[in-house]
């Protein structure tokens, strides 16, 4: 049984991996500490589930697991009786992520493929971000001057309610407003793509053979 204390970690501050499940909880630091200790004279899955007390999956119901190394989050794909789920998993650091991996390639005895991107390849998506949030932040601004120059709109067609409540965002943030709040997201959506670029991610896939 692989028992990974992670509590530096936002969430999913425990993992534990046995020969049938993958369990992962979050808890403070008091009752993560209790669940540890409890977790050394576990015997038995219902035990060890009732200590973890969040999501388990079963080993068996696994299809994937991927990840970018860097990012520390893991995303395990697996099966439920009417679909097919994926869970995330936040790892506190890379070595965490490296140690989960590792330790489910071996329970699973799935074949690891990693893949390198180059920078044109990393930027792609972040860049994709950029352009739909300055897009939008530019119609939004022009709809909130609209707005500005014209409190009185007279609305019409359907979905007035909806309409109603667009004017009134609009009327609250004001030009101003908009522009501040559409640039900060276009400004996190950039640093994304500078941090991805920067260190442009190692893909890793666990997947049957």
């Amino acid at each position: 049984m692989l028992i990974i204390d992670n509590r530096e970690s936002v969430f999913d501050t425990l993992i534990v991996l046995t020969d049938n499940y993958l369990f992962v909880g979050t808890k403070t630091d008091e009752k993560l500490d209790k669940a540890l200790e409890g977790l050394q004279s576990a015997s038995s899955d219902n035990d060890i589930e009732a200590l973890v007390d969040g999501k388990a999956v079963a080993l068996e119901d696994i299809k994937k697991v991927s990840c970018n190394i860097h990012s520390e989050l893991v995303y395990v794909k697996h099966k439920t009786p009417k679909e097919t789920r994926e869970q995330s998993i936040s790892c506190q650091d890379q070595k965490t992520t490296e140690q989960l991996l590792s330790a489910l390639k071996e329970k699973l005895s799935f074949n690891e493929k990693r893949v390198q991107y180059g920078p044109t390849r990393a930027a792609i998506k972040p860049s994709i971000f950029v352009a739909i949030s300055a897009f939008i932040t530019y119609i939004l601004f022009g709809a909130a001057q609209a707005v500005a120059a014209n409190p009185d709109v007279e609305l019409s067609g359907r979905r007035q309610g909806l309409k109603a409540a667009f004017v009134w965002v609009m009327e609250f943030l004001g030009p101003t407003g908009v522009m501040i709040l559409g640039g900060l997201i276009t400004l996190l959506c950039a640093y994304w793509l500078v941090k991805r670029v920067k260190t442009p991610p190692l893909m890793c896939a666990l997947q049957p053979a």
